[in-house]
């Protein structure tokens, strides 16, 4: 929850508090479910020519920053770890529901942050709430309205999760997607809106 409502505003750059939390958790979560003997997948070796790819493109200069390289490298690590723990996970369902709450509550104090940065209050919540003065789209603690969107995003489908494994009810879904459709709307990100829908329609039209 910390990795994603800590405002962004800490050196060495803006992000770095969060990203770090983000990837500290993965790397936690992936020593937990470690397991001496795993498989390898076609997903890993994507990661692999992304990873290739990358240092190529630093070793001929092709991007003026070594950060890039580096930071890109963590995140890849990161999305491979996680796609390993999904996968071999030994926590069964626990685990997932566990972190579809930690996103969904993620996901309602950042509108808390949102409607504080709509009233123009964030000297009153200093330093807990990140300012935001352009004002117009409101972006939470994240930085950026499309990051807040993406994790809203997420939220909305783990809510649908825990009611499938009946551990919200539909009243509680119906609360949550009011509550996430809110603070889709003032992030204003037309990406995520159309992602939503159409995750809606191919959780309609998908089969069991």
């Amino acid at each position: 929850i910390l990795a994603f409502i800590v405002p962004n505003n800490s050196p060495p750059w803006n992000s770095f508090q969060s990203e770090f939390l983000a990837v500290f958790f993965a790397i936690s979560i992936g020593l937990m479910n470690f397991r001496k003997k795993t498989k390898f997948y076609s997903y890993d070796l994507f990661l692999i020519a992304i990873l290739v790819a990358a240092g190529a493109g630093y070793f001929f200069k092709v991007s003026a920053f070594g950060t890039y390289f580096y930071v890109g490298t963590v995140y890849l690590f990161s999305a491979l770890i996680a796609f390993h723990v999904a996968v071999e996970n030994k926590y069964n369902d626990s685990y997932f529901e566990w972190f579809s709450v930690s996103l969904i509550l993620a996901s309602i104090i950042s509108l808390g942050c949102q409607l504080v940065q709509l009233m123009n209050l964030e000297d009153y919540f200093f330093p807990w709430v990140g300012d935001n003065p352009d004002g117009g789209r409101y972006f939470g603690n994240l930085g950026q309205p499309n990051q807040l969107a993406s994790l809203v995003l997420m939220s909305f489908l783990c809510g649908l999760y825990l009611n499938s494994k009946e551990k919200i009810s539909r009243y509680t879904q119906i609360v949550l997607a009011i509550i996430f459709g809110l603070s889709l709307s003032l992030a204003g990100s037309k990406t995520s809106i159309i992602s939503l829908i159409a995750a809606i329609l191919l959780l309609l039209f998908a089969k069991e």
